[in-house]
Order: structure tokens, then sequence, then C-alpha cells
């Protein structure tokens, strides 16, 4: 068997693959607030601050050049106006020239919006994606709002949903809807101009806002936090009687019934839990054992799911609920062998992993977080790293094939996702960081998105690929949502 195919990804912005378009004439547009991503005549879509609830757009050209702001009259050579805007809204701007048009629009970020930078231009196979900013709930003691953000292949944020401070995970639907998660709350399905078209929420225990997937069936499989007091833990070495937090995945109708279920304490040994989340103390204090964070059916009569905690995928049987495969984490009797990647012993092959996902070919792939783990006195922790592993149930075997690493990124504390596109790009929010980035096949850097604040960071970003989601349908809803 080969060995997998490792990629250091390069991450100077000099080594971004692609160069500014070039145009006949020399053209400059600015506007009074900076503007961003920075201005490119092949860049559609930009946004600013707008100080006193207006913005001074400035269009620098020659003779050869025209321009327009809204509908203005047109100006020959540079142009200078000032425009009136509130939050949401947006200006375009229209310049001519020997080469054509091009037209740009420019919009008003609301004042406590995310600040963020990005270079370069995502693929083709990513022409949008949306953003959770869930890092922004709490700050300095104090919870805040967060936003729901959809985002261009140019790095310009396009659409955005203030969110209550449960909100995590927005993703879109197969009929060009958008779902968003809410932690404790329900699932909310919303258009593009807000309107919300469903609510869902499974019965009993806290719904987990980490993943919900609508089934071919039309229901949705969603996951949800068991309390349970009483548990013996002393195989973790956490002592007896203690609180304990489970997970739960659900698959559930439109008025929220419970079609079938599967509990993480009914399925998985105690002493599997080898990264135990341990929150508030004495009495008060709950060992959170499971943790499920993503999952997908395989379209086989199985279902996979990742739980961080005891840094493990499994593949759960839909029939009788009975775990097929282990991937990770502690040998047990489902375990599968973990070839190409020797390097790691076998506890720590995944350590803290998200998103996992299942390919067109059949292989899985995920973002190992390299989460800090103690085990015996020994205190394991690594950069992450984006993994496509090829599963073999018959000779129970699981080969890496692939890894992708980022030399500048060397922890990833939680969350985070990696997603391997049609054309080989990877895809990565690198969990509890600022960085969001694309890699072509080759692993060159490609598109950087950074939260300026680096605290501030996403829980997934996702590729927003349903029909009905178009860089004009998000536009027209925006425009809608900021009148």
């Amino acid at each position: 068997m080969s060995a997998a195919l490792k990629i250091l990804a390069a991450t100077s912005a000099a080594l971004l693959v692609g160069t500014p378009s070039a145009s006949a004439t020399d053209v400059k547009l600015t506007s009074s607030g900076l503007l961003q991503p920075a201005f490119d005549r092949a860049t559609p879509n930009f946004v600013t601050t707008c100080v006193g609830g207006h913005i001074k757009v400035t269009v620098r050209g020659g003779t050869g050049v025209t321009s327009k702001v809204d509908s203005r009259s047109s100006v020959r050579g540079s142009l200078t106006a000032t425009v009136s805007l509130k939050p949401g809204r947006r200006t375009v701007v229209r310049i001519t020239d020997v080469s054509g048009t091009t037209t740009h629009s420019i919009r008003c970020l609301p004042a406590d919006f995310p600040k963020v930078s990005s270079a370069g231009t995502l693929p083709a196979s990513i022409p949008l994606f949306g953003l959770d900013d869930s890092s922004g709930r709490s700050r300095a003691d104090k919870i805040m709002d967060s936003y729901a953000i959809i985002i261009d292949r140019h790095g310009a944020p396009i659409w955005w949903r203030k969110e209550t401070s449960s909100f995590l995970n927005l993703f879109a639907t197969p009929d060009g809807n958008l779902g968003f998660g809410h932690s404790g709350g329900a699932l909310e399905i919303r258009t593009l101009r807000g309107t919300l078209v469903s609510s869902l929420a499974p019965a009993g225990g806290d719904t987990d806002a980490h993943e919900a997937i609508p089934t071919s069936r039309g229901t949705w499989l969603m996951g949800r936090h068991i309390s349970r007091t009483g548990a013996d833990l002393s195989s973790i070495g956490l002592g007896t009687g203690q609180k304990v937090l489970d997970s739960d995945l659900v698959e559930i109708n439109s008025s929220g019934k419970i079609l079938w279920s599967w509990s993480s304490a009914a399925h998985l040994a105690t002493s599997e839990t080898i990264m135990p989340q341990i929150t508030g103390s004495g009495n008060a204090r709950v060992v959170d054992l499971a943790h499920a964070n993503s999952f997908q059916e395989d379209g086989n009569g199985g279902l996979l799911a990742s739980f961080r905690n005891t840094g493990a995928v499994y593949r759960i049987r839909l029939s009788d609920g009975s775990i097929d495969w282990k991937l990770g984490g502690t040998t047990t009797a489902q375990s599968l062998s973990f070839l190409g990647d020797t390097a790691i012993t076998a506890e720590r092959h995944l350590l803290g992993q998200h998103n996992v996902r299942l390919m067109p070919d059949g292989t899985i792939t995920l973002l190992d977080n390299g989460s800090p783990l103690v085990s015996q006195g020994v205190r394991t922790a690594r950069p992450p790293r984006a993994l496509r592993i090829q599963i073999d149930p018959l000779a129970r075997t699981a080969t890496l094939i692939q890894t992708l690493s980022d030399p500048s990124v060397t922890s990833s504390p939680c969350c985070g996702s990696a997603r391997l596109m049609s054309g080989g790009e990877w895809f990565v929010a690198w969990g509890g960081t600022p960085y969001v980035r694309s890699y072509d096949a080759s692993g060159n850097l490609v598109f950087a998105l950074k939260y300026m604040n680096p605290a501030r960071f996403t829980y997934r970003a996702t590729p927003l690929l349903a029909s009905g989601i178009t860089e004009a349908s998000v536009i027209t809803g925006m425009d809608y949502l900021s009148k």
C-alpha cells in the first residue's frame, strides 16, 4: 500500500495563486471607509464602514474612463460622489473603459460586524460559503449576538443576518433555503429573505446544534444533549456518582416526532472517552462524555458519526443501532486497523476531530484537530490536519491516503471543518483559530480569510452548493433584509 499523499500548504500571502486582472486603463475605486476586499476590476462585491450614515466613493481614471454611481449621470475621467447608506444597504458603481463595463457593489457593514480580511479567490467549486460567527457570543463576560454570514469567492461578505447567542452552524438546504442551528433551541429553516419556513426540534433533551442533516425521506437527522446523574466514571479516573452529558442522535419528522434514536450512553463504553470535557465544579460539575459534532448517512444503511470526546468516528447500523466499525480512539472489538499513519499510536490517530464527510468515491474526510490528550501521564497534542481515509469494511482496515496541513496553523483547540471539493481542492476552517483557507489540489494556498481579532473564529465554514443559492439570489435577499 502506498504511503499517504502529504501536502504541506504554502501560507505566505505572496504565494497565493492568481494575479490581479488586467485592464486597458489604470482605474482605482476607493471609499471613505476601507474597501474590503482590495479593489480589482474582476471583483464585483465589496463592503465598507459608513460613518455618519454615508460614504464617499471615488473613481480615479483617465479620459478614457466613464463611471456612474447608482442612477446618477455618468462622469468621464475621475468621479467623487457622496452616498447615504445605512448598514446592510449598498451602492452600485459602474466603470466603463475600452475593455468593457464592470459593475461593483459596495455594501455598508453594521458597526458590530466582525472584522475580517481576505486575499485570493476561491476555486469555482466553491461559489459561496457560509460562516457562523459563534465565537462572538461571549466576550468580556458579556453575552453577545452573533452573525450568520455568506461570503463570495473573492472574500466579500454579501449577506448576513444577526442571530441570538445560541446560534451555531449555517448551511444550505437542498431546496435553496438556509439552515440555522441553535444550541438548546430549534433548527430554523429560512429563505434568503429571512422568512421562517420551518422550525424543528426533537422532543426531550436540549437540541445539539453541531449538526443537522436532511434525509431523502423528508426527515431530519439531529442531535440532542441528554443529562444523566449517578454515573460511574472510575474507568476514566473521574470517580462515581457523577453528572454527565450524553449524546443522542435522532431522526425527526416535520412536527418533531422522533422516528429513530440512538444513545451514546447505550452504545459507547465510558472507557472510550479519552478527552472528557468538564464544566463547572463541585456539585455543579458536568462531564461531557461523547460530544457528537458531525454525522452523515452513507446511503447503505449506515450512519457515520464523529464523537469529539472519544477521538473516534463510528459507522452505526440504522437497522438496530449497533456499531459496525470504529475509526480511532481506544481499541474495541469494532476497531479498524489504521494503516498509513504509523508514526502515531492507536489511541491518538484522531484527537478532537470534526466534520466527517463521505465522498462520492467512498472515502471519508475530516478535520483532525490534534487537540491535547493526556493519557497515563503523557500529554499529546499536534498541529491540525485535514485527512482523507479509505475504509475497507471486509478487511477491517482504514488507510490514510491524503493529509493536508498548514505550517502556520500549529494548534486547533476546537471546532472547524475540512471539505474536499470536486476538483481536489481543500476548504478548511482551522477550528478555534481565525483562519479559513482554501488550497488547490497541489496544496497551494489560493484563498485566505482571517478574523482580525485573533480570539474570533467560526465553528464551521460550509460551501453553499444548493442550486437555488446563487450570488444573485443571495444579493437580492440581502437587499430585502436591509430595507
